[in-house]
């Protein structure tokens, strides 16, 4: 079984990669599809990372919205056809940045 630390990596790795994807304020809606296709996939990582974290870790973070992260990645898993640009846009350039703050704190 993975722990913590290598869920946090995960976590850690894909937000980089959407970054990368993302460079200076590059909007979701300049991508190509398979761009947009991987951002979606990091996304999944992300949810899927932060659904097998520890309790303990998630109520020490608490401020971090870990069940709206793991319920993304099923929405983005299994509703794939309801996934629209506007609401990626917000989560990539909104949410991740404090997300990664803690998740880079907590790797230390």
């Amino acid at each position: 079984m993975r722990d913590d630390i290598s869920r946090l990596q995960d976590i850690l790795n894909s937000i980089k990669l959407i970054e990368a994807t993302l460079p200076n304020g590059r909007l979701v809606y300049d991508l190509s599809e398979i761009e947009f296709q991987g951002i979606l996939r990091c996304l999944e990582i992300i949810g899927e990372a932060s659904k097998a974290i520890s309790q303990e870790l998630k109520e020490q973070n608490a401020h971090i919205p870990w069940r709206a992260i793991s319920d993304m990645r099923n929405v983005l898993a299994h509703q794939y056809f309801e996934v629209d640009h506007e609401k990626i846009e917000l989560v990539v350039h909104g949410s991740l940045e404090d997300l990664k703050r803690t998740v880079v704190k907590l790797l230390g």
